[in-house]
C-alpha cells in the first residue's frame, strides 16, 4: 500500500494520475483553499515534508508555473526545476 499526502491538493485531480501504477493508494489530500499567510516561507514547508516522509519514501512535487494567480494575496512563489533541485540538495 502506498501512502500519499497531497499538500495543496485543490480538487485532488492528481489522485487519478497515480492509478496508472496499479497499486492501492492510501490518499490524503489537504488544501487550505483560502491561502495561509504562514506559507510565505517555503523552506519551512519543504523541511516539514522531509521530516514526515517515511524512510525510503519519496516526495513528488507538482508545481504550477503558468497557473493564474490564485488565493490572492497569498500567491507568493512560482518554483522552477532549478530552485526545487537546490532545495532538495540542501535538505
Amino acid at each position: 500500500l502506498c501512502w500519499m499526502l497531497d499538500a495543496g491538493c485543490g480538487d485532488a485531480w492528481i489522485k487519478s494520475e497515480f492509478k496508472r501504477f496499479n497499486k492501492p493508494i492510501d490518499y490524503y489530500g489537504i488544501d487550505l483553499g483560502i491561502g495561509d499567510e504562514d506559507l510565505e516561507y517555503p523552506d519551512k514547508v519543504f523541511s516539514e515534508m522531509a521530516r514526515v516522509v517515511a524512510p525510503g519514501g519519496r516526495i513528488f512535487l507538482s508545481v504550477p508555473q503558468s497557473f493564474a494567480l490564485h488565493q490572492r494575496p497569498y500567491d507568493y512563489h512560482r518554483f522552477t526545476k532549478y530552485i526545487l533541485e537546490k532545495i532538495r540538495r540542501e535538505k
